[in-house]
C-alpha cells in the first residue's frame, strides 16, 4: 500500500486519491518525486538528513533535522509533473520533535522546480495557539500528526504546484518528518507525451 497512490497516478487512466509526497526513498521508478534539494546547497547531512535511517515513523527512512537554523530548508518536488490543489484537501505529514521549538518552521508552495517564486501563501507550523494544525506541544517524544488545509496556502485560481519547501525559522535541536501526503481526489497531472522526450 505504501506507494499505491502514486502508482495509480501512473496508470493509463486518471484515477483520483491521495498523493504520497515522501514515505521513504525509493531505489527505482517511478520516480515521483525528488527529495534532497537543500538550501544552502552544501548544507551537510549532519543538519538535513533526507533518508535517516534513525526513528522512521514507518518504514526504514524519514527526513531528519539536526540542530538547524534560521534558513536551512529542504524540498520535495514532482519530477516533470504537477498538482492541481483544487483536487485535494489537506496537507498532512507526520512530525517527531527533539526538543523545545523545533516545529518553528514555514511551508512554500512554488509551480516551478528552479523558480523561488512562491505560489500562494506560507504557512508557518509551530507550537502556539494561531498555528498548531493538530500538534501537542511539549511532545518530543513521539510522532504527531500535522494536518493543514490546502486552503490554508490560499492558492491563486488556476494555479498548479511541483515544489514544496519546509523552511527553518529559527535555530531548533531538530525533527524527524515522515508520511507526507496529500489528501484528497487527485493526481499528479503529467505532459501529454510522458515521459518527455
Amino acid at each position: 500500500m505504501r506507494y499505491f497512490a502514486a502508482l495509480l497516478a501512473f496508470s493509463s487512466t486518471l484515477v483520483r486519491a491521495d498523493v504520497v509526497l515522501f514515505d521513504e526513498p525509493q531505489a527505482g521508478p517511478p520516480y515521483y518525486y525528488q527529495v534532497g534539494q537543500k538550501k544552502p546547497s552544501v548544507l551537510a547531512a549532519s543538519v538535513i538528513e533526507t533518508c535517516s535511517y534513525n526513528h522512521p515513523d514507518t518504514g526504514l527512512a524519514c527526513i531528519e533535522g539536526t540542530n538547524t537554523s534560521n534558513g536551512n530548508k529542504f524540498s520535495i518536488d514532482l519530477l516533470n509533473g504537477w498538482i492541481d490543489p483544487t483536487e485535494f484537501d489537506y496537507l498532512i505529514y507526520r512530525i517527531r520533535a527533539k526538543g523545545k521549538s523545533a516545529l518553528r518552521m514555514n511551508i512554500h508552495s512554488y509551480g516551478n522546480l528552479t523558480s523561488d517564486i512562491q505560489i500562494g501563501n506560507q504557512v508557518t507550523v509551530a507550537i502556539d495557539s494561531a498555528h498548531l494544525y493538530g500538534l501537542t506541544g511539549g511532545n518530543y517524544v513521539s510522532y504527531q500528526t500535522c494536518v493543514i488545509p490546502i486552503s490554508a496556502f490560499n492558492y491563486p485560481a488556476g494555479a498548479t504546484v511541483n515544489r514544496w519547501t519546509w523552511d527553518m525559522v529559527q535555530a531548533s535541536p531538530g525533527f524527524y518528518i515522515d508520511g507526507i501526503v496529500l489528501v484528497g481526489a487527485g493526481t499528479i497531472h503529467y505532459p501529454s507525451t510522458y515521459p518527455p522526450q
